[in-house]
């Protein structure tokens, strides 16, 4: 269950940052988030080096970040909406911008109904930052060692099955 809805968060994040890219491009990222990937994982403790307070404080923080993703979204697909655009026209707008190869036919009025939905989304995505930040605050657990944790939660099963333990435990 939290392998599954920890990598759909993940591609959801993804998605999220992804559909603001064009606003996000314009300020400044910290050196430190543009690692690569593979150095984040080796960066991650191993299970024994995670103490069962913080994995409670990670599992709890989980729990309270899944319901600001399910709210983002459906703030998202208000937006996308609001701005007279189905979320799959919404998409392909978005895939073309992307993509040079793909060539999207898209009238000056959907481009502007894009832009500007492209804000909107970029404004609820900090939003849900922000109230993440806060959620991590609450738990006294520092970002990298949040990531660090779930870099481990990711690569290993035992840890995935205390985590869906403690979430459960907490219903």
């Amino acid at each position: 269950m939290l392998k599954k809805s920890l990598l759909t968060g993940s591609v959801s994040l993804l998605i999220l940052l992804g559909v603001s890219a064009p606003v996000l491009a314009q300020q400044p990222q910290p050196q430190n988030q543009q690692q690569p990937q593979n150095q984040q994982q080796q960066a991650a403790p191993k299970a024994e080096d995670i103490s069962d307070q913080e994995l409670k404080k990670f599992a709890a923080a989980i729990e309270k970040m899944q319901g600001i993703q399910k709210e983002s979204r459906k703030e998202f697909s208000q937006a996308i909406e609001e701005q007279g655009l189905s979320e799959q026209r919404f998409t392909e707008i978005m895939q073309g911008q992307r993509n040079p190869d793909k060539e999207v036919d898209a009238s000056e009025k959907e481009m502007k109904q894009f832009e500007s939905t492209t804000q909107q989304l970029a404004e609820i995505q900090r939003s849900m930052q922000m109230e993440m930040q806060e959620v991590l605050k609450q738990q006294n657990l520092e970002p990298e060692r949040f990531q660090q944790i779930l870099a481990a939660v990711r690569q290993n099963q035992e840890l995935q099955k205390q985590v869906d333990q403690l979430m459960q435990d907490s219903q």
